[in-house]
Formats: C-alpha cells, sequence, structure tokens
C-alpha cells in the first residue's frame, strides 16, 4: 500500500507507528507540521502560513489537498483527533483512517460546544477509527461513530523489550530501590503528587526516584522536591534516547502513574513488561490493565497520602512488589506485543484500501 500518515513527528509513537508500516515494505509518506524528534522514513514538512496558532493547521487543507491528489494514496492515517484528524476531514481525504490517542476523545471534546462538534466532525468523516483502549472506544462511538469502523488495539510492547523483560532476575535483597516516573511534567500526569507522597517516606532508607520527562512544570517539581528535603534523592533526567529509556526502565523496581487522565499507557506496559510493581490512578485506562493486588496497585488521584502508604507497603514487602511485577509482566506478553496488534492494523488498512479501489 502507499500510505499517507499525518501526525506529531516529535512524538516517539508516531514515528515507531510509521516504521512498522515502512519495515512491512509499504510506501510511506509521514506529513507534520512539526520537525523530526528523530529520522524515520517519508518525511515531509508541512508548513503552516498563519500567525495565530488556532487556525495553523487550517491553512495546511489546500496543501494537503494537493499532495492527496499529486501522491495518490491508497489510504491516509491521520492521529490525533483535533488537528490532524480535523485537516484531513476537511481535506475530504479518503479512504481515511483516524487514530485516537487519548487526551483527544476522553478530554478535548468535552471542553466546549465547539470541541465536540470538531471531534465529532472529524470522526465522522473516517472510514476507520483506531483506539487503543475501552474507555477510548467508548468516548468514540459517544461522538457518533459506527462501531462496525471501530477497531479497538493498545499499541503494545515491542517482543524484543518484553523477551529483555523475560531475561531479568528479580532479586529480593536489593539494598537501594529505584521508584521510577516516566510521565510528561504538565499538569495532566500530576508528578507533584508523587513528589509530595515521596516526601512522605522520607524516613524510610532505601530508596531513590528517577523521573523522566520534560514538560512546563519542570522547575516547579526540583523546587517542590527542594523545599520537601528530598531533591537528593530525586534524579530528573529529561528526555532520553530509546535505548537509555529502556536500561532505566530495566533497571528500576516500582512504577508510578499519577495520570489524571489517560487511555493505554504505552509507559505503564513497557513498565508491566520489565516486571515493575506497578502503582498508578484508579482510572479507566488504567483499570483495564490493573487488577488490584493481582498484577499492581492503584490509589485515588491526587491522594499522596494513599500513594506514599502503596510505595512504603511495596519498599517493605519484597514478595508482594515481586510478585505483582511477575504478573504484570505475564498480561503484557499475552495482550499488548505491539507486532501481534499492529499485524491486526495493517489487515484493517489493507481490507480498507481493497473496498475503496
Amino acid at each position: 500500500m502507499k500510505i499517507l500518515f499525518l501526525g506529531d513527528a516529535h512524538s516517539i509513537h508516531f514515528i515507531r507507528w510509521v516504521r512498522f508500516f515502512a519495515a512491512r515494505g509499504h510506501e510511506v509518506h509521514a506529513w507534520s507540521a512539526e520537525p523530526p524528534k528523530e529520522g524515520f522514513p517519508g518525511y515531509h514538512r508541512l508548513f503552516p502560513r498563519l500567525p495565530f496558532r488556532p487556525l495553523n493547521y487550517l491553512s495546511l487543507v489546500r496543501e494537503l489537498k494537493n499532495q492527496i491528489a499529486k501522491l495518490g494514496p491508497d489510504l491516509v492515517n491521520a492521529h490525533f483527533v483535533p488537528n490532524y484528524g480535523f485537516i484531513a476531514a476537511l481535506a475530504s481525504a479518503r479512504p481515511l483512517a483516524i487514530t485516537t490517542w487519548g487526551s483527544d476523545v476522553l478530554l478535548s471534546p468535552h471542553k466546549s460546544f465547539l470541541h465536540k462538534w470538531r471531534a465529532s466532525c472529524s470522526l465522522s468523516k473516517a472510514d476507520l477509527v483506531l483506539a487503543d483502549s475501552k474507555v477510548s472506544s467508548l468516548e468514540v462511538l459517544y461522538l457518533g461513530v459506527n462501531k462496525n469502523k471501530l477497531l479497538t488495539r493498545p499499541m503494545g510492547v515491542e517482543r524484543a523489550f518484553i523477551q529483555e523483560g523475560e531475561k531479568k532476575l528479580l532479586s529480593n535483597s536489593k539494598e537501594m530501590l529505584t521508584i521510577l516516573s516516566c510521565r510528561r511534567l504538565e499538569k495532566l500526569y500530576n508528578v507533584e503528587t508523587l513528589i509530595r507522597a515521596l516526601a512522605r517516606l522520607k524516613n524510610h532508607p532505601n530508596w531513590r526516584a528517577i523521573i523522566v520527562g520534560i514538560g512546563s512544570q519542570k522547575r516547579k517539581l526540583e523546587h517542590l522536591a527542594t523545599r520537601r528535603g528530598i531533591a537528593n534523592r530525586i534524579s530528573f533526567l529529561g528526555e532520553l534516547s530509546v535505548a537509555d529509556y529502556r536500561k532505566v526502565m530495566l533497571e528500576a523496581d516500582i512504577y508510578v502513574s499519577t495520570a489524571l487522565s489517560d487511555s493505554t499507557s504505552v509507559s505503564l506496559l513497557e513498565a508491566m513488561a520489565c516486571k515493575l510493581a506497578c502503582v498508578t490512578t484508579e482510572i479507566p485506562g488504567n483499570s483495564e490493565w490493573i487488577t488490584v493486588m493481582e498484577n499492581g496497585l492503584t490509589f485515588v488521584p491526587k491522594n499522596d497520602e494513599m500513594l506514599a502508604f502503596l510505595l512504603g507497603k511495596l519498599l517493605d514487602d519484597s514478595e508482594l512488589r515481586l510478585r505483582l511485577g511477575e504478573r504484570a509482566f505475564e498480561r503484557v506478553a499475552t495482550r499488548a506485543v505491539w507486532e501481534e496488534n499492529m499485524a491486526d492494523v495493517e489487515e484493517a488498512f489493507m481490507k480498507l484500501s481493497a473496498k475503496h479501489k
């Protein structure tokens, strides 16, 4: 197939999506208004022409129409509903598959009537809508998409990474345990709650914390750690290469997600694949993967006291920590293999392309 992808080229998730189809032998063209985080096949830069940011993407509609006429793609796949999905819909791209990412259907449509209209309008033009969780799928249906046009598959974890996790030997005799957070440093991901919880564990001797990610809240979070007297026990590593990120993940012991809203979190799946004991917010997207006391623990969002209690339990109870990690791995290895789930997406794309020829 000749596929035209539209999405944020700075996102590793968009990059690996495009790379999957390129590796499968498809002709890929990836158009984005953002510069790429790293090189990937078929990248082309779109240049918004308007100074007012909300209208930038709209200025690309004519350019996209011209590119579709020039390339003659078998399928257009737009990622993230409010911008690239909307552009593709306005450009009358057909056949059109829209890949939802979570917040674009869980949060954005609920901001106002106009936000909901934009989401519904975009999705109504799609011949196929992809969601990565049950909760996102329900929102897509709520926005008017016919269930026969919906495919639900988590992005998942690469088989090679799962195999690395399988080889990981868990130890109940480690003197220093690493607590890991890998979410963006923005209000939505509420990393502040983790730092407040860690401050409650100040007198617990055998932990250190690593916070991976970038965002507008970084300085505020660093100051909070300093004020609470735990700055020397927390490392803010910023944005890591894929290799360094995976190394940190494999060496950690406990994973924490403080997100206030989420679909299927790829970093959670990766943590489970690395046999980390996972502690997440009690929200629908996480509950699809975490069963309390079976393969992880959950806490009420923003409740740092509850999070501190659960972390203290895992620090003190090595048997529980290791058991949760092993069970988490088993769930990911059977339900969230990237190559298997993406093969289903590829099949759906091929059927859609053949149908419109």
